[in-house]
């Protein structure tokens, strides 16, 4: 992709100006690379996951159960400290979360005998327990409903595969001569709405001149229903939908790509203004990549833990961690059967209770040195 500023720029600031936009413009691309890789590679660990490493983990079901009855037995007790039964109701919460992971059924009837085990506590009814926590719901559900943030409705959003390639959606019937003027009213009609309809952030990209005028030459040259071999109008109607989407979503580097690939290849010339422009513009998408890297390996909580348990750029370093969290596996499976058995009484609870509540304290104060 050749893209220079026009030769009407003064020298000195196009240098700089342009080795902006070059870096700028490889970042981008690496970013999209990097994250495209990272959706495929974290597609095939979660397979890998499934395969290697969830059968095993299944494996841990019992020991953990076990552990969480042995523990809800002892929160009826009366004579743990009010930190010791904090203490051991995360610990309780800790071995169900981790059953939850392998079978919720499983988890949910530990949570009824949990819930049980605090109605016992508090001398009252379970029903009364289980409308508490029904109240206690109802009032975070009410309290993220008023930081909802307005969404696109399903029924006038359209995307560019839903809605086809017809030439009333671009906005034109032709172009017969691609230098002739573009008014507001064709940007509109271009872009499919109006420009002050869009964030602040997009503003620039929506209103560039040279733009749009860009995309019109690329939609136009793409345009599928122009192509009558049935295989390039499949590959325009693919080109078409990348330059859509590309639109919609304020994708710089892949609409210029676009357009040098498939439109013209020749260097584009272009002012010093639209440069400056382009330029922040692409800072805005880098941002926007690395938000989407996080978008990726957050997805879901079983994809973050993956991510960060398993996850390496090298297949070698990778396999070594699914093979060490293997091994961890079994040796806890080992330890926590034999763990759990020793909790014979309360005072070798309290004793583990109160290493656990040290080991917290030391990360705390360790996570603020």
């Amino acid at each position: 992709m050749n893209i220079t500023i026009s030769k009407k720029s003064s020298t000195s600031k196009k240098s700089n100006l342009q080795k902006r936009f070059d870096k700028l413009l490889r970042d981008v691309k690496n970013k999209q690379m990097a994250n495209e890789k990272l959706k495929s590679d974290l597609s095939d660990l979660y397979q890998i996951y499934q395969d290697r490493v969830l059968p095993i983990e299944k494996l841990s079901l019992v020991p953990y159960s076990q552990l969480a009855e042995r523990l809800i037995g002892f929160f009826r007790r009366k004579s743990l400290a009010k930190w010791q039964r904090e203490e051991l109701n995360q610990w309780i919460l800790e071995c169900i979360d981790h059953v939850d992971s392998i079978d919720s059924e499983a988890s949910e009837n530990l949570f009824q005998l949990y819930r049980q085990a605090i109605a016992d506590y508090l001398e009252v009814d379970l029903e009364d327990v289980e409308e508490q926590a029904r109240q206690a719901e109802e009032c975070l559900d009410e309290i993220f409903e008023n930081f909802d943030v307005p969404v696109d409705d399903p029924q006038t959003t359209k995307t560019s595969e839903q809605s086809g390639f017809q030439e009333d959606m671009f906005g034109f019937s032709g172009f017969e001569n691609e230098n002739e003027s573009i008014d507001q009213k064709d940007y509109e009609d271009i872009f499919g709405e109006n420009v002050d309809q869009k964030k602040q952030v997009n503003k620039d990209f929506l209103s560039d001149k040279w733009l749009k005028v860009m995309f019109r030459r690329a939609a136009n040259a793409l345009h599928p229903d122009k192509e009558c071999d049935e295989i390039k109008k499949l590959e325009k109607e693919k080109l078409m939908s990348q330059l859509l989407t590309a639109r919609d979503q304020n994708d710089i580097y892949t609409l210029l790509n676009i357009y040098v690939q498939h439109v013209d290849s020749d260097t584009l010339e272009i002012a010093e203004e639209s440069m400056e422009n382009l330029c922040e513009q692409l800072v805005n998408q880098k941002a926007h990549l690395d938000e989407e890297k996080y978008n990726i390996i957050y997805e879901n909580p079983l994809y973050a833990s993956i991510y960060t348990s398993l996850y390496s750029k090298s297949k070698k370093t990778q396999n070594k961690k699914i093979e060490r969290h293997l091994k961890k596996i079994e040796d806890s499976m080992r330890d926590l059967s034999q763990f759990s058995t020793s909790i014979r009484n309360l005072k070798i609870l309290k004793f583990h209770l109160e290493s656990r509540y040290e080991d917290y304290q030391l990360r705390h104060i360790e996570d603020f040195v």
